[in-house]
């Protein structure tokens, strides 16, 4: 398998990929055709995001406009008669006719409406300084947008938007930030870290493993637009790792295979496998009996015992094992091992993509921006090498917990696992200096993202808000177009009935009617107080239906259920699905997604 490693270099590409993936691709396609995105384009799609979110688009979309001015003007076809001069005719005078009759014409690859006698981007021999300012590299002389004026981001959009029952202003959403909102307490001493405090809403916390996979997805774009709005704003740079060429991978065994492809290996034999079976197994092998072992990552590993225990490892993955056997090796062994495993992934775990964006935090000037920039990076990664580094950091705490028993702090911890997380392969010379010179920071880094592992997973309260949003906008659009549909129908085919299929009338405010499908088919009706909780509602249940749960269980060979392992989801309205925080206001939830279902389910795992 052969994985592209390159990036072609093409003016504007960058930018493209950006916008599809900050979920604007009908705007990167227009660029694509080679249609100039005009400002009302742009606005009508960023109506509802910040003020910081709008211009981070804004800056992408003039920064493409600009290139396509510019291959518009250097793709002008020249006119065969400047090319060959007609004999006799070399006098400056019959020179300067023809240049000023070329300048009229109009360009032959120019669209319509565009004439050659006009500047497409004006420089400063004009005399007006536009804010394009030449940046020569190497030689290479390239022209780069940069605003030397504020901009003025249009306030032509809607005032109001409703989510349910509850007005939301869009002025007061452009002078809000979608970051996690968080308060510091002072650490003891200056090595330390900070204590950290998500502060709550009445809508509860969301931890990004809570949303559906269709939401995770918006979350994700969502976030690498407020990502990107930040680091404009300290002027550090988002682009991903420039490589060249192309590598071939491996596609079967257990080292040196990219993660995504690991895990669909895996599926095969253990379908729904978040993270790989190996790495799985090498982090319960070491939490069941080594984390009292002194300098447990600290202390390196025979490297022949390493290196059997790894050949032994692929030959019971080739023979179809799923339970892999260490009981012959030490522990030492096993954590080599793993940092190994770490270090052979083709991609690294932070990824390609953001892995520079990760070492970059550290010059962020406080400790609360950077916190908010490590969930807005965790929040952007893919799922599976998100899932990968939250199980990993999961084992280096409990690994910091024990610290008195195996001599490894935090900052140990950390100093010991970052080289072996911002690893990247040496795809070019360059690329070795950049690697030493993360090396330098990053053990900051990944201290913070042990420590703050619980924080940084969780979704800011306004990027949930802003998800309501984008979800009813995009529900009211499907709806415009089944009533479109519908209508053509009933032209041919007139039908009487209601067919709405809407549930509002089973709306009632202060109630709500539970479901529990895994457990029970009976609904249950429940009246709520200002005061009721979605811990509340599951208590509730629980208790009223214990003799049930038990039995299902039972019936199942699932164990034994607690309270714990049961929580209330709203599903519908303008969210997928979402898994409340017990703290959740329900009769505020009901106002903003009144027409949701309530539904008891077992709580996700990991």
């Amino acid at each position: 398998m052969e994985v592209q490693t390159s990036q072609s270099g093409v003016e504007g590409e960058e930018e493209v990929q950006w916008l599809k993936e900050a979920g604007f691709q009908d705007l990167a396609s227009k660029f694509e055709e080679g249609k100039e995105l005009g400002e009302e384009v742009i606005e009508s799609v960023t109506s509802s995001l910040t003020r910081a979110q709008a211009e981070a688009v804004h800056k992408r979309v003039n920064t493409l406009n600009a290139t396509l001015r510019k291959r518009w003007k250097s793709a002008t076809v020249p006119d065969v008669r400047d090319v060959f001069s007609p004999q006799g005719s070399h006098q400056d005078g019959n020179q300067s006719s023809r240049r000023e009759a070329r300048a009229h014409r109009r360009s032959r690859t120019l669209p319509e409406g565009f004439m050659s006698n006009r500047s497409l981007i004006k420089t400063k021999e004009t005399g007006i300084d536009t804010g394009i300012a030449e940046i020569t590299t190497a030689g290479i002389k390239t022209l780069s947008l940069t605003h030397t004026l504020p901009m003025d981001v249009p306030k032509s959009y809607t005032t109001e938007v409703m989510l349910g029952n509850t007005t939301i202003d869009t002025n007061g959403r452009r002078s809000r930030e979608a970051k996690l909102n968080i308060r510091l307490e002072v650490a003891a001493t200056p090595a330390m870290l900070p204590n950290v405090t998500i502060i709550q809403d009445k809508l509860g916390l969301t931890p990004i493993d809570n949303l559906g996979w269709k939401d995770i997805e918006r979350v994700r774009s969502l976030a690498l637009l407020e990502l990107t709005a930040m680091f404009d704003n300290y002027s550090l740079s988002l682009r991903p790792m420039r490589k060249s060429g192309k590598r071939k991978v491996k596609e079967n065994g257990l080292f040196g295979v990219p993660l995504p492809l690991l895990v669909e290996n895996d599926r095969r034999r253990v379908p729904y496998t978040r993270t790989p079976l190996l790495f799985q197994q090498m982090l319960a092998y070491l939490e069941d009996g080594c984390l009292n072992d002194e300098g447990i990552l600290r202390v390196p590993g025979s490297a022949a015992r390493m290196k059997a225990l790894k050949k032994d490892l692929e030959a019971q993955y080739c023979n179809g094992c799923v339970r892999f056997d260490f009981k012959n090796y030490r522990g030492h062994d096993v954590a080599g091992l793993l940092k190994q495993f770490l270090r052979e992934l083709p991609v690294p775990l932070l990824t390609l993509e953001y892995i520079q964006a990760f070492a970059m935090v550290e010059s962020m000037p406080d400790k609360k921006q950077q916190i908010q920039a490590l969930n807005l990076l965790i929040l952007v990664l893919p799922k599976i090498y998100r899932n990968t580094l939250k199980r990993l950091l999961q084992f280096l705490s409990k690994l910091v917990d024990r610290e008195c028993q195996n001599k490894m702090s935090l900052i140990n911890v950390a100093m010991i696992i970052a080289p072996n997380l911002f690893v990247v392969k040496s795809y070019t010379k360059s690329m070795d200096t950049l690697e030493m010179q993360m090396a330098a920071g990053t053990s900051n880094v990944v201290r913070m993202l042990i420590n703050y592992r619980d924080v940084l997973w969780v979704v800011p309260s306004f990027m949930v808000l802003q998800l309501r949003h984008v979800n009813e906008s995009a529900r009211r659009t499907e709806n415009k177009k089944t009533k479109d549909s519908k209508y053509s129908m009933n032209f041919f085919h007139s039908k009487k009935g209601k067919d709405d299929g809407s549930k509002k009338g089973d709306y009632q405010v202060g109630v709500i009617r539970l479901h529990a499908p895994d457990f029970t088919k009976i609904s249950i009706t429940m009246q709520l107080t200002e005061n009721t909780t979605a811990g509340d509602v599951v208590a509730k249940f629980y208790k009223s239906s214990f003799a049930t749960l038990e039995a299902e269980c039972f019936d199942n060979h699932n164990g034994s259920t607690s309270v714990a392992d049961i929580c209330l989801w709203e599903v519908g309205g303008n969210v997928g699905e979402r898994c409340l925080d017990p703290m959740t206001n329900l009769l505020e939830l009901q106002k903003v997604n009144p027409h949701t279902e309530w539904i008891i389910r077992r709580r996700p795992e990991f």
